[in-house]
């Protein structure tokens, strides 16, 4: 799943604000940039749950118990692709993608496919 419209034709990738040409594309990456603060809140909050559960109602609990893994999923899950080449470098639209990171892993090597074929076909 990817937030707003995405599509890849044989020549670029359009994106709600722009279009990349596939042939200029240098590396083409997926990020989670969510992870570290998921991992941070599922270690953090279940420690503090542990240290403070003879202090809290049990709907708190119950609440740490759902939002906790909730935040540690939505970090594992959502991903951002980012277009790298000599003509986008220093530029803001490098970020162009966010969605779920195993989506956009099979975006990226769909692109990269595309990219071969056209660095493979002859020149004329």
């Amino acid at each position: 799943m990817t937030f707003g419209k995405f599509r890849i034709t044989p020549h670029a990738v359009e994106t709600p604000q722009n279009s990349y040409r596939i042939e200029l594309l240098s590396v083409v990456s997926v990020r989670r940039p969510f992870l570290p603060l998921g991992v941070i809140a599922l270690f953090g909050g279940a420690a503090f749950a542990w240290r403070f559960q003879d202090l809290l109602y049990p709907h708190e609990l119950l609440a740490m118990a759902v939002v906790i893994p909730l935040l540690a999923m939505v970090g594992v899950a959502l991903g951002h692709m980012q277009f790298l080449s000599r003509d986008l470098r220093g530029t803001p639209q490098t970020g162009a993608v966010w969605g779920t990171a195993p989506h956009l892993n099979r975006l990226r090597r769909q692109i990269m496919r595309a990219r071969d074929e056209i660095q493979t076909e002859p020149q004329t």
